[in-house]
């Protein structure tokens, strides 16, 4: 288990939670939810386009999006997004978060015995997958303009020329004061 994300998760995130607020913007208007064009999507997320539309055909062939084609076409969410959860995004796109592959050696956890970490890693693993599995699309969308806050602040890092480790940390959710 990876404790990063890769880029293509991340930009999975991105671009759910941004289709879940804009759900949710519009039926508060009590407007059907539109379509949204993958162009569209990129700018607002700040994906770069060919990484959107990558992203969006892994979504869609995980049921998490709806794509149609055509003049009318666009994106839509493929379930509520209180029925998504960020484990099922990140599994959509990055595998099964359990991996058996030991963290001091090179082998499987288990073929030859458990390594000295084992007990500690598997317990927070299986509390990082809880968290994630509990968390749904809905729920990140509790802070008033949070998505274009943390999308404002990318762009601010990005043109200070930061480096990558920062840029992706941008994305967090602030610390609780």
């Amino acid at each position: 288990m990876r404790l990063t994300l890769t880029k293509q998760a991340e930009y999975a995130l991105r671009i759910l939670v941004w289709m879940a607020g804009s759900e949710a913007r519009q039926r508060s208007d009590s407007r059907v939810p539109t379509r949204h064009k993958a162009a569209e999507i990129a700018a607002a997320t700040d994906v770069p386009p060919v990484f959107a539309t990558r992203v969006l055909a892994l979504l869609q062939r995980h049921g998490l999006l709806i794509a149609r084609a055509g003049q009318q076409g666009g994106y839509v969410l493929g379930r509520r997004a209180d029925d998504v959860s960020l484990l099922e995004v990140i599994e959509a796109i990055e595998g099964p978060l359990v991996t058996r592959e030991c963290v001091l050696r090179d082998s499987l956890c288990g073929a030859d015995g458990y390594c000295l970490l084992h007990d500690a890693w598997s317990t927070a693993r299986d509390a990082l997958c809880a968290v994630l599995a509990r968390t749904t699309l809905t729920s990140t969308l509790d802070q008033p303009d949070g998505f274009q806050k943390h999308l404002a602040a990318l762009a601010a890092i990005r043109a200070r020329g930061a480096p990558q480790t920062e840029v992706t940390g941008a994305m967090r959710a602030p610390a609780a004061n």
